[in-house]
């Protein structure tokens, strides 16, 4: 019996067993016969299953036999392709094989007096030490030329922060650090970010340090003994130099 036909049989039976179920819905009393026909299809139904799983189980089996014996041909070919290969050691017993011929000794080769005459010999080695050394790739004229770079290189480096540096203190807002700013603001402003900033921004605009002083005395009574009173006025004169 194939298996969409016996799926056909077990629809059906549930099928019945719902009907059955429904008939008796809005009963208050259910009959006997209900009970028994509802057992009967219910083992009916569950005897179906069984029989299902146990076919599909016995299907599965068969599957991994096959898959096995496929296993098992390429195992066995496998080892029969590695006893069929000779070894290295049988390869290395035959007549045929032949040995690693070795390299003959290097000698040094000897001169006679007939062939190579001292004379010429000392007179060859005399020209290879006189040969002059080309001046370009003396140590030198490198050295020399290594010294010649380095003043430049550092006064360009020098010339670029000095130029970055009055760049910076050109705009009295970007001479201080965050820190500087803190201090600041605590030990000379009392905490007034607003004061702070309105001071900055009116030495902006000043163009000498002796009125930019004068501005200073005028609005505040400073000491100008104290660190952070000094430190002010220090980042306000590199300004001006």
């Amino acid at each position: 019996m194939a298996n969409e036909e016996k799926i056909n049989l077990l629809l059906t039976d549930i099928k019945s067993l719902e009907e059955l179920v429904t008939s008796i819905r809005q009963a208050e009393i259910y009959p006997v016969s209900f009970f028994s026909k509802s057992f009967d299809l219910s083992q009916k139904i569950l005897h179906q299953l069984h029989t299902l799983e146990e076919e599909q189980l016995e299907m599965l089996r068969e599957q991994l036999k096959e898959h096995q014996g496929i296993i098992n041909k390429i195992k066995d070919a496998e080892k029969a392709l590695v006893v069929t290969e000779s070894p290295v050691s049988e390869l290395i017993q035959t007549d045929d094989f032949s040995p690693v011929q070795t390299l003959p000794e290097k000698h040094t080769p000897v001169f006679s007096e007939t062939n190579t005459p001292k004379d010429k010999i000392f007179s060859e080695e005399k020209d290879k030490k006189e040969q002059p050394v080309p001046e370009e790739i003396t140590g030198e004229d490198n050295h020399t030329a290594e010294v010649a770079e380095h003043p430049v290189q550092e006064k360009t480096t020098i010339s670029l922060i000095e130029i970055l540096e009055k760049k910076n203190l050109s705009d009295f807002r970007k001479a201080f650090s965050l820190n500087d700013r803190f201090r600041f603001r605590r030990e000379l402003f009392k905490g007034d970010e607003a004061l702070m900033n309105k001071v900055i921004s009116e030495l902006n605009n000043i163009d000498s340090l002796e009125l930019s002083l004068e501005y200073l005395t005028g609005q505040f009574n400073w000491n100008q003994e104290e660190e952070s009173v000094s430190d002010f006025i220090k980042l306000l004169e590199k300004r001006f130099l």
